[in-house]
Parts: structure tokens; C-alpha cells; sequence
């Protein structure tokens, strides 16, 4: 989908908006900016700070007391005897060196990285023959999201679960929509599940299902590639997936343009994909705007129609502030992701392609109203949010840039909370591994997941901001309007107005059963795994 990529910001609009320059990862990032001003409410190891001082961040430790992980921590599960599996197109050049200055900085162990190389070794150069001469070498936007895409899964997967084992699959060649790049993704998943069959796979990563050609989806998604999923599974793995940040909206084949009907994303829909959709998460702030978004877009157009007649000139700051907040000690509020400033909000919805598993036949009534037969997304949802991201380093020098590497960002999208699912999974697993007196992976999980109570998961309802409670988020429907389209381009904007699904008590199509409650869910996954071995089969 689209990505949010590092680099100097200070001279923008806006700081954090959509670049169609790759359709693949859910990345975005709120690069450092030396020169920012204003009350931080993010700060970087180094000092520095978004370039947006309003942008809130967390660093491991807050992120992890904020999910109730940091109690896991102290009893001592950490990952150990667990491997997870990250899979990305391209890779960083600087993997290792940049975990290496991320867990030295927040006082992680030294963890290797194991790589598994599809179509052999390769090193991400950041760059691709430039179009107007190819004898000279350009930056390449595809392989520079792709690097930080691949440095969050890594870090953030050793932060949640320090102690486990790190394997990252890189390939050779980009995945954008429909089946393209997706064959060397899953060759890896395939040999990681011969390597690792207790392995937990983390894809950070997707393409619309109406992407795919009828031929693809008998072929491919309900073919050879759900069967390697399949191996997998039986091989003892837990599989995981982004929902996406489109809401319910999804780029097309042509990845510059948005569709007009609602659309979930793959390989999160398959039902053997555990999938994880996105939460904005508010620990110890609150929201607090001033406005609307309708206010926040308005001066938004009228500042780019400023910069576009003066591209010196200094912008007025807009009267109402969108993202004004409160800090509040002690607060956690919890919403389905929905930040219209940034034209992002969770992946949910109802595939077009995948029956209802057996795991989902107790959904409410409401819900399997709409589902007419289909598999529902997502499963489970964790912090996606912009404004409320996590804290990662990157140490590649991006070639060309007028602001280099290293430097420190805030990143979010459901590639942020993918990776950080699957190292709470870690946890689970070596919490039954602890149960059962062996080493063992939680395996298949959806089943697990859909058999636990409500006391597992922080449920996500519908929640309202600001004096007048003037904004509420209650859906993950993507923002519309012209003047969207007007101010991020064309391709950032579906054609219509794309309808999202509401948040409600329960089970809901914008943030499935809920954020983990992490101390309670770890047990009890634990435990449901540990009682799999103890039944006895009767002939």
C-alpha cells in the first residue's frame, strides 16, 4: 500500500503524507528533524524530535507497559527458544548495524540476525538505473520503503520479545499488486518452514484481492500459495499478516489509483493468516482537537495553494489545531485507527475470495449478516497509529537525499503492529514450552484466539474527542474528499466515497476481537496450546 518515507520534512505542507512510490508495506515513518520547534512529545534517543512536534511516539518500554508485556518481561518470558520470521522484499543494507544501535540505545541484548535468501544473497543498494541515463544510478523510493519497512519489523519483533531468535527473508525483486513478487515470498516461507518448523512468520505486507485475475486466485491464493501456507501450519508455524492502512479501500493493479469498491487485502485474508488489523493507541495523552478534519483539510488547501504561488514564502500557522492533546499521566485510551490528517486507517473487512472458517461460525449475528459465507478480517488488531508510533533507527544513507542517514523515526501502519503480534506470540510460546517440559510453537492460532473470553482483549468501541466531542472515531472508513485529492495528488484518494465498518462491543470488521490484554492472552494461548497435546483422540 502506501508508504510514508524517511527524509527531510521541514519544508513541507504537510510532514507524513502518502507517496505512491511503492504499493506493498504498510509503512510510514515521522522522520527526525533537527530543526523542529515547540513542546516535543517525541523524543529521540539522540535528542532530536518528528519534524511535527505534535507527533506523539513511544520508545520500547513505554510501548510495552502500555500492553501490560513489561509483566511478562519480569516473569521471565522474553522469547527464549522462540524464532520469529520476518519476511521483506529487498531488505536494509544496514540490518544488523542499525538492531545493533537500537538495542544499544534501550538496553536490549545483542540479538544475530539469520537470513534466508530465496534467490540467493542480496543487498539492498537503495538505488535503480536512472531513467534518463541508465549508465548513472538514482534512489530507488521502492527499495528505500522496503529498507525501512524491513528495519521496523526487526527491531520492534526484539523489542516485544528480546530473546528470541531473528530470521529475516529478503528477495530480489519488489511486491506490489496482485501475484507480483509474491512467488519468491512464499519459496522463502517454504524453506523457512523446513529450517524453523516452530517458527512464527511475521508478513508486513499485502495486495487487494481484486487484484488478483480469477485464474490467480484458483491458481495461487486458493492454490499453491494457500498450500504453502497449509505446510506450514502443519509444520508447527504461526502465521501472521497486515490488514493494511486503506480502511476498506485498496489500491488497483495500476498502483496509482485508489479503487471505488471496498476491497480486504492479502495474504491477511487467507484463513490459515492470523490477521492483524490496527488500533490508535493514547498512553498517557489524550486527543484533544480543535475543529474538524473538514477545518484541518480547508487550511490545508488553501497553505498548498500558498506554496504553490510562493515556494518561499512562510505559511500561517491553520487557527484550529487537529492535533492539539493533552497529557494526561496514567491514561490509556484505545480507538480503531482512523487518522483522516493522514489519509490512514485499519485494513478490516469481508473477502471476496475465502469461505467462512469454522473459527469465526459464533460471530454475532450482526456480523455474519454481512459476511454472506466469507472469511471476516482482521482477527486481532494492535497500535498502527501515526501519531502515537514507535520509535525505530535507520543507519542507511539514502543516495541523493538531502538529509542522510543515520537518523531516528517514528513509525506506524499495521507493519507495526504485525511484528510486534508476533513477538507476543513469542512470549505465548515459550510460556507452553515452560507448560509442556519441550520446545514448541503455539502453531495455528486463529482457532486458540476465537476460543478465548473477552478478558483477553482490550475491546474497541467507539470513542469521541475534543470540547464540544465534535470528532468522534467509530469506523475505519477512509477519508474522502476533493480536497484530499486537491492537496496529497491523484492516487491518494479513492474515486467515491469507500464505506468503512463500524466499531462496536465485540467482535467487529475494523478492529476484530480487540487489542491484546498481553498478560492474560500469553496465558491463556499458552495454556490452550499446552491442553492440545494433553487430549486424547478416542477411536
Amino acid at each position: 500500500m502506501r508508504n510514508y518515507l524517511s527524509g527531510s520534512c521541514a519544508a513541507a505542507i504537510i510532514c507524513l503524507l502518502p507517496t505512491l512510490a511503492s504499493a506493498h508495506s504498510y509503512l510510514r515513518t515521522a522522520p527526525a528533524d533537527p530543526s523542529a520547534t515547540g513542546p516535543a512529545t517525541c523524543t529521540f534517543p539522540d535528542g532530536t524530535h518528528p519534524a511535527r512536534p505534535e507527533i506523539h511516539c513511544y520508545n520500547p518500554q513505554q510501548f510495552i507497559e502500555a500492553y501490560g508485556i513489561d509483566k511478562l518481561h519480569k516473569a521471565g518470558l522474553t522469547g527464549k527458544g522462540q524464532t520469529i520470521i520476518l519476511v521483506d522484499a529487498f531488505g536494509t543494507p544496514t540490518a544488523q548495524a542499525d538492531l545493533d544501535a537500537f538495542s544499544e540505545a534501550y538496553s536490549l541484548p545483542h540479538k544475530n540476525i539469520h537470513f534466508i535468501y530465496p534467490n540467493g544473497v542480496y543487498v539492498n543498494p537503495l538505488t535503480m538505473p536512472d531513467p534518463k541515463d541508465p549508465t548513472k544510478q538514482v534512489a530507488d523510493p521502492d527499495k528505500i520503503g522496503w529498507a525501512g519497512e524491513t528495519t521496523l519489523d526487526l527491531q520492534w519483533a526484539h523489542a516485544i520479545a528480546p530473546d528470541a531468535e531473528i530470521v529475516n527473508i529478503v528477495t530480489n525483486v519488489t511486491e506490489t499488486e496482485g501475484t507480483q513478487g509474491l512467488p519468491e515470498m512464499f519459496k522463502g516461507i517454504e524453506m523457512a518452514a523446513k529450517k524453523y518448523p516452530n517458527g512464527i512468520v511475521s508478513m508486513s505486507f499485502g495486495t487487494g484481492e481484486p487484484t488478483f485475475t480469477g485464474q490467480e486466485i484458483d491458481d495461487n491464493m486458493k492454490g499453491s500459495f494457500h498450500d504453502i501456507f497449509a505446510e506450514a501450519t502443519q509444520a508447527g508455524m504461526t502465521l501472521l499478516a497486515a490488514t493494511g492502512d486503506n480502511g476498506t479501500a485498496s489500491a488497483g493493479l495500476e498502483t496509482s489509483l485508489m479503487m471505488d469498491i471496498p476491497a480486504t487485502g492479502y495474504p491477511a485474508s487467507d484463513p490459515l493468516i492470523t490477521a492483524v488489523g490496527g488500533t490508535a493507541l493514547e498512553y498517557g495523552w489524550k486527543w484533544d482537537p480543535q475543529g474538524t478534519i473538514s477545518d484541518y483539510m480547508d487550511c490545508k488547501s488553501r497553505q498548498s495553494q500558498e506554496r504553490k504561488a510562493n515556494p518561499d514564502a512562510k505559511l500561517a500557522d491553520c487557527p484550529l489545531d487537529l492535533m492539539n492533546s493533552q497529557e494526561v499521566a496514567g491514561s490509556r485510551i484505545e480507538t480503531v485507527w482512523k487518522e483522516d490528517w493522514a489519509l490512514a486507517a485499519g485494513g478490516g473487512g469481508v473477502s471476496s475470495v475465502f469461505d467462512l472458517p469454522d473459527y469465526q461460525a459464533n460471530l454475532p449475528a450482526s456480523v455474519k449478516a454481512t459476511l454472506d459465507g466469507h472469511r471476516a478480517i482482521p482477527d486481532i488488531a494492535m497500535n498502527a497509529a501515526i501519531n502515537g508510533g514507535v520509535i525505530m533507527y535507520t543507519g542507511y544513507q539514502i543516495p541523493g537525499a538531502t538529509k542522510l542517514g543515520p537518523v531516528w523515526t517514528s513509525s506506524g501502519g499495521t507493519s507495526a503492529a504485525t511484528p510486534e503480534t508476533a513477538a507476543m506470540i513469542a512470549l505465548a510460546g515459550q510460556r507452553a514450552s515452560d507448560l509442556m517440559g519441550k520446545q514448541v510453537g503455539i502453531g495455528s492460532l486463529n482457532r486458540i484466539l476465537y476460543s478465548l473470553g473477552s478478558e483477553d482483549f482490550h475491546d474497541i468501541v467507539p470513542q469521541s474527542f475534543g470540547a464540544q466531542n465534535q470528532v468522534v472515531i467509530d469506523s475505519n472508513a477512509l477519508y474522502f474528499s476533493d480536497l484530499a485529492m486537491q492537496i496529497f495528488g491523484p492516487g491518494s484518494e479513492t474515486p467515491v466515497q469507500v464505506p468503512g465498518y463500524s466499531a462496536m462491543p465485540g467482535y467487529d470488521l475494523a478492529s476484530g476481537l480487540g487489542s491484546p490484554i498481553a498478560e492474560k492472552l500469553v496465558e491463556d494461548v499458552a495454556q490452550a496450546r499446552a491442553a492440545q497435546d494433553r487430549r486424547v483422540v478416542l477411536p
